[in-house]
């Protein structure tokens, strides 16, 4: 089964390996994300469809994905149509965007994904390919984000054939390698995850702060004597580490995303 999985980094945690670091990552499986068969993707985590008159919906069939799985997302009219996600980037970073496509029928198909920086609205890179086959092929692009704003991912449908996708994956490439696992000095649970406004958390000690970190390590926020859960409707789209210390000093991270 695909899954979803992100890594963060801050300062003073252990190395990782490599300098990568994968901002998002989906693979269309309803374990990682709240996908039902047949449904369309407007508004379902957080997937932006532009062109009301064509659709775009999760599919399950099994074995049809890309690389044999059984979930992926489809544009089921032929037409002109696109598909979003937007998160935060770092000024100055070096990101990849991948993302598998196929037609699924002998119709003209073409399709292009595409990075756009929001506000100014400036497309930074068009994937310079647009052709499609019956079979899963992947489309990619490398750019380096010019402010540290949020940025439109897209898949733009340019034919008339019904189109499939699969496997989206956004990677910085240049960030520094420092990585942070969860770590579970006690038990400890957040949800939702992503989340949009309220992270609520279920632990067994008594905490004193809780503090997230952006990508670079930087402390965001700080709440002291949080309850139950805290409000991080004040942070950008992006990943963060959520730090959270207990009153005998005992400490857990987790890595969440904010929509």
């Amino acid at each position: 089964m695909k899954k979803f999985y992100f890594l963060a980094f801050i300062a003073l945690f252990s190395f990782a390996l490599n300098a990568q670091s994968i901002v998002y990552s989906d693979g269309f499986e309803p374990s990682d994300f709240a996908y039902v068969d047949g449904a369309d993707l407007v508004g379902v985590n957080n997937w932006q469809v532009f062109n009301a008159a064509y659709i775009a919906k999760s599919i399950n069939n099994i074995g049809n994905g890309a690389d044999a799985s059984d979930w992926y997302g489809e544009i089921s009219t032929g037409g002109f149509t696109q598909v979003q996600k937007v998160f935060g980037l770092v000024a100055g970073q070096t990101y990849e965007f991948k993302l598998d496509v196929k037609r699924t029928n002998g119709n003209d198909a073409e399709s292009q994904i595409q990075v756009f920086e929001l506000g100014t609205n400036t497309t930074l890179i068009t994937e310079s390919n647009p052709a499609m086959t019956n079979d899963w092929a992947e489309k990619l692009v490398t750019f380096t984000a010019n402010a540290s704003v949020n940025h439109g991912f897209r898949l733009r449908q340019t034919g008339t054939s019904f189109i499939q996708f699969d496997n989206m994956e956004i990677t910085c490439t240049s960030c520094p390698p420092l990585s942070v696992n969860d770590n579970d000095a006690f038990e400890f649970s957040a949800y939702p995850n992503p989340v949009k406004d309220v992270l609520k958390f279920k632990v067994q000690e008594p905490i004193v702060s809780a503090k997230a970190f952006d990508i670079l390590g930087k402390e965001v926020l700080s709440i002291q004597q949080p309850r139950e859960s805290i409000n991080v409707s004040s942070l950008s789209k992006g990943l963060y580490v959520l730090k959270l210390e207990a009153e005998n000093g005992a400490q857990v991270t987790r890595k969440i995303i904010k929509e």
